[in-house]
């Protein structure tokens, strides 16, 4: 009988034993699963915090981008309506000087070849002085058409109050030779022009003749003794019954050729 108690009461104790080891060790996983559960959250919890940190980051940078794309668009549209505004300026400015001054405009858009001015030359009151210090002994003696004259290095004159003024030949009066520092015309004919005080030639045979000025010729000087006549509300230059436009050629002020007196 003590034998089967003894046995009965280990059995029991045993089965106490491993009744308290389970139930420690569904404590013991308990308290573990509870502890994962309580880190599984908090890192939850962290990782929604950041979440939250970043969408706010992000929302902040996306109100600063929207702003920072905001201010250059003001900035460089206001540059461009200030730069717009100032060309504006600009190009209306130069207009303004274009039309302000007194030149006619229909002498400006005016065809000289087809229509040239021309001026009466009792319009022009002219004070052609008479030269009296030259020695006329010197000089060579010439007659065309009737009128007598004389030259002196490519440069002509002719009696005028009882003394000596400048004098252009009529055309068809020929020389042998061109006087030195004579400008060369070219205009597109096969011929050239060539120029001299005034004084216009083309080649005729062996001899040089004198011909009228041809419209559109550009020289770089006049002769001393041009007159300044008002016309079309504006002024032109005429010398030796030949009149001028004053123009810029290539960046050098020129006298063209527009017409005559009549």
């Amino acid at each position: 009988m003590k034998k089967i108690r003894f046995t009965i009461l280990g059995l029991a104790f045993t089965a106490m034993f491993a009744i308290g080891v389970n139930a420690q060790e569904r404590g013991s996983r308990g308290e573990r699963n509870a502890r994962e559960s309580h880190v599984k959250n908090k890192r939850s919890e962290v990782s929604r915090d950041k979440a939250r940190q970043n969408n706010h980051d992000k929302n902040v940078w996306n109100k600063d981008s929207r702003i920072k794309r905001v201010e250059p668009t003001r900035k460089v549209n206001t540059t461009n309506k200030d730069w717009n505004r100032d060309s504006r300026i600009k190009r209306v400015e130069p207009k303004r000087k274009v039309t302000t001054p007194s030149r006619n405009n229909s002498l400006g858009n005016r065809d000289f070849h087809k229509n040239p001015v021309r001026i009466n030359s009792r319009d022009v009151s002219r004070s052609t002085r008479p030269v009296t210090n030259i020695n006329i002994g010197n000089y060579k003696k010439h007659k065309h058409n009737n009128v007598n004259f004389y030259s002196n290095k490519g440069i002509y004159y002719r009696n005028y109050n009882k003394g000596y003024a400048r004098y252009i030949p009529s055309n068809g009066f020929r020389i042998n030779v061109l006087p030195i520092g004579y400008s060369t015309i070219n205009l597109g004919n096969r011929n050239p022009y060539y120029f001299y005080e005034g004084v216009y030639y083309r080649p005729y045979k062996s001899y040089y003749e004198v011909v009228q000025a041809p419209i559109g010729a550009i020289v770089y000087g006049l002769p001393s003794g041009y007159e300044r006549v008002r016309f079309s509300g504006e002024y032109v230059y005429e010398f030796g019954g030949t009149l001028y436009q004053r123009i810029n050629h290539k960046g050098n002020r020129a006298y063209q050729v527009i017409g005559y007196l009549s």
